[in-house]
C-alpha cells in the first residue's frame, strides 16, 4: 500500500506493520509509504512530520528511491495532492485534505492579470499527464464537487467517486456536544463565536492581513463576541514563536 501527499526529492517515510496511522490501515494495507506533506519551500514544514512517523515505527526513504527501487511493489498510491504522481507505476487514488476541493485557485498567464479560476486540484494539469488520467479514482466529499470536472478528460470524469467527508460526519455526530465545545473555547452562552482560519500556502490570511485578528479583538465588543484563530500547522512549523509575536496584541 503506497500513500502520498506532495512528493519531493526529500525524505519519504516507508512504514510496515504494525504501523497503523489510520483506522482503515489494517483492512486495506500490508505496507504503507507516506510522503512528507509540504510541496514548497524548505524542510521546516516536513521535519516534524518525518520525526513523528519515525516515532510511529516508520522507516524513511527518499522519493526518488520510491519511484526507482520499488516500482510496482505496492497495490495503490493514496494521495492528498496530485503533484508528481505520474512518476508512480502504481494505480493512484486521490483524495483531498481539508477543504481543497472547495477552494477556488486563480489561474494566471505569466505575470499578467488573472485569466480564470478553477477549483483547487481540478485543472487539467492536476488530473491528466501525457493524455492519460493520473488517478484511477478521484474521491470527492459531496455531489456539488462533481461539477468542477465538467469538460474534463473522459477518464477523469469516470474516475470520480463521491465518498463523503468523515470530518463532517464527526461534527454532525457531536452536535449534541456543542455547548461543551463552546465552553472549552471560553465562549459563554450569551456570546457569539467568531472563528478565523487561515491556510498554510504562501498567500494566506495570516501573512496577507496580520492585523485582522487584532482588529477583530479590539473592535468587536468583548462582552458579546469571542474571537478564536485556527492557523494551518504549516504556519506554526514555518514561523514558530514569530506567530505569537505578531499576534501578541490579539492574545
Amino acid at each position: 500500500m503506497l500513500s502520498a501527499s506532495t512528493p519531493r526529492d526529500d525524505e519519504v517515510p516507508l512504514a510496515h506493520e504494525p504501523f497503523r496511522p489510520w483506522s482503515w490501515h489494517g483492512h486495506v494495507a500490508r505496507r504503507c509509504a507516506v510522503f512528507p506533506v509540504a510541496g514548497t519551500p524548505s524542510q521546516v514544514r516536513t521535519r516534524d512530520v518525518a520525526a513523528h512517523l519515525r516515532r510511529r515505527g516508520a522507516d524513511v526513504v527518499r522519493w526518488r528511491d520510491v519511484t526507482k527501487a520499488h516500482p510496482g511493489s505496492c497495490d495503490v498510491a493514496i494521495a492528498a495532492q496530485n503533484s508528481g504522481l505520474h512518476k508512480l507505476t502504481e494505480p493512484v487514488l486521490v483524495m483531498a485534505h481539508g477543504a481543497l476541493r472547495d477552494k477556488v485557485a486563480p489561474v494566471r498567464a505569466g505575470a499578467g492579470k488573472q485569466t480564470e479560476s478553477h477549483r483547487y486540484g481540478t485543472s487539467a494539469q492536476d488530473t491528466v499527464h501525457a493524455g492519460r488520467a493520473i488517478a484511477v479514482r478521484q474521491l470527492l466529499a459531496h455531489d456539488d464537487q462533481v461539477a468542477a470536472y465538467n469538460g474534463h478528460h473522459e477518464a477523469v470524469r469516470e474516475s470520480l467517486r463521491v465518498v463523503g467527508d468523515p470530518v463532517v460526519d464527526q461534527l454532525l455526530a457531536e452536535l449534541h456536544l456543542r455547548a461543551e465545545h463552546r465552553a472549552a473555547l471560553g465562549v459563554r452562552p450569551d456570546q457569539r463565536l467568531v472563528l478565523v482560519t487561515s491556510t498554510g500556502c504562501a498567500h494566506n490570511l495570516w501573512l496577507d492581513q496580520p492585523g485582522l485578528m487584532r482588529r477583530l479583538v479590539t473592535e468587536l465588543p468583548s462582552d458579546r463576541y469571542r474571537v478564536v484563530g485556527v492557523l494551518h500547522p504549516n504556519i506554526w512549523h514555518s514561523y514558530g514563536k514569530q506567530v505569537e509575536h505578531v499576534l501578541h496584541d490579539a492574545l
